[in-house]
């Protein structure tokens, strides 16, 4: 970037724009935190009543610029939006390069003249930056007084916005690096949890239909990249289901990371995300990376993702269809490459038309939705998985146990659990626990299969259950 011509510059305001400089100290200064800082300065040089730092930003409209720093007073960028972006100031601007004076005459050229006029600027300079390179934004500087500004005033502000773009490189070149630095702190975090985690994809294993069925529906999501919704009941396995899916992926070597959106508070969610600045809140005193940066060219598994504000909701909505985020309190747009799978036990459908959950967020997770079937439907995989159990928790606790008894293995196989496979693993691994010899026993279940109703009517339980139901009979209460 060539520096803008210096020759009318005083030796005073040259002295203006080394104390610009010195006051940019890498590490300290934010690109939004750099306006404050070099204010008195700048208010010493060129005299005025209004600043503002703008970012060029381009959505769904096209090309458009957003505030980072207001200076003197705020004003409604909103009603701008009504005026076509390439008839305005700042597209001039950004078209040649240079910056634009108006001295208080000629806004009728600029569609924009009459509302800039109503919040009480009567004069404006106009100032490119340049970052690596490429348009980034501008310097706004305004007054309450026409003709505020000479052509003089106009070169040392293009030095101003010069030093700006510098810093603002230097800043963001910074910053790259740190978040490279503590991206890798938290990868390493989640490596190391995924190792303790010792994932077995054999409770996947089984011959029953309904299982069957999931398993060719995670191959075939596997091989895309669009978002998966996975439903099921609680204790099912959809976090197996999660990791399958992506060590099948050709994600396979890299994160898969992992947010149970009901384990933090609503307020923490965000920010836990999408992470956050320095000074985006109270409490937040250093700059913290989210899960989207860290997962970034790999996958994140958000769990119970019913439990996500509402507020909340229209950013993630955001990032499935634009892959773009910030972080909280921050103005700088990342683009990540993140694949999304999403889990609940809840009727998310029932959530839509209680207006709990949102309807474009809904239909945008469900692209590809897999159910996980409740151990109920596995029947015929519930010896393997009960030997699987036995086996691991023998080996754990140090326990011979060499087959499960014929009365555990039919309770086992009779048995509704409401808890699914987890509610199984846990009690094979107390039986293990409690067991004394080779055959395994569950005292418990095995006496409510031989001595309870389903046993008295000669039926299967799930039957029983199934028919109570259905005649509406319930257990008479205690007195």
């Amino acid at each position: 970037m060539g520096t803008p011509e210096t020759a009318s510059i005083t030796s005073e305001e040259r002295e203006a724009l080394g104390a610009i400089n010195s006051r940019v100290v890498i590490g300290t200064v934010t690109v939004e935190s750099l306006m404050p800082a070099l204010e008195d300065i700048l208010q010493k040089a060129i005299p005025h009543d209004f600043t503002c730092l703008v970012k060029f930003t381009v959505g769904p409209e096209g090309a458009w610029f957003q505030p980072i720093h207001f200076g003197g007073f705020e004003f409604d960028f909103t009603p701008l939006r009504r005026f076509p972006f390439d008839q305005m100031a700042p597209a001039e601007m950004l078209a040649t390069g240079r910056p634009v004076l108006i001295p208080g005459h000629g806004y009728e050229r600029f569609p924009e003249a009459t509302y800039i006029e109503s919040v009480g600027l009567l004069s404006c300079m106009l100032c490119p930056l340049k970052v690596f390179g490429a348009p980034f934004g501008f310097l706004a500087i305004g007054s309450r007084r026409r003709n505020a500004f000479s052509e003089r005033d106009l070169v040392l502000a293009e030095q101003v916005s010069h030093h700006l773009s510098l810093a603002i490189s230097n800043i963001l070149t910074y910053e790259d690096i740190r978040a490279l630095k503590e991206r890798l702190e938290r990868e390493n975090v989640y490596l190391k949890e995924e190792i303790r985690a010792s994932v077995d994809f054999k409770e996947l294993a089984g011959a029953s239909p309904s299982l069957q069925k999931t398993l060719k529906a995670i191959e075939k999501a596997a091989g895309t990249d669009s978002p998966v919704l996975l439903t099921g009941e609680t204790g099912t396995g959809k976090d197996l289901v999660a990791q399958a899916i992506h060590k099948l992926s050709s994600r396979k070597d890299t994160l898969l990371i992992k947010l149970n959106c009901a384990a933090l508070p609503p307020s923490l969610i965000e920010s836990d995300l999408f992470g956050h600045e320095k000074g985006a809140f109270n409490g937040a005193a250093a700059r913290k990376i989210g899960r989207f940066e860290v997962a970034d060219q790999g996958t994140i598994f958000l769990d119970e993702v019913d439990e996500i504000p509402l507020d909340l909701q229209v950013k993630l909505l955001h990032f499935l269809d634009t892959h773009e985020l910030e972080r909280v309190g921050g103005s700088r747009t990342l683009r990540l490459n993140v694949r999304v799978i999403a889990a609940t036990n809840a009727d998310l459908e029932g959530a839509v038309s209680r207006r709990e959950f949102r309807a474009d967020l809904y239909k945008r997770l469900k692209v590809f939705p897999i159910r996980v079937p409740p151990l109920r439907e596995r029947r015929e995989d519930m010896p393997m998985l009960a030997w699987h159990f036995a086996k691991k928790y023998a080996a754990r606790h140090r326990k011979e146990i060499t087959r499960i008894g014929t009365a555990a293995m039919q309770a086992i196989t009779a048995y509704p659990w409401p808890g699914n496979v987890r509610e199984l693993d846990h009690m094979i691994e107390r039986a293990v626990i409690l067991a004394d010899g080779p055959v395994l026993t569950i005292e418990e279940l095995e006496r409510e299969g031989a001595t309870g109703a389903p046993a008295r009517l000669g039926m299967k339980r799930p039957i029983l259950q199934h028919r109570r139901k259905k005649l509406g009979i319930t257990k008479p209460r205690r007195a």
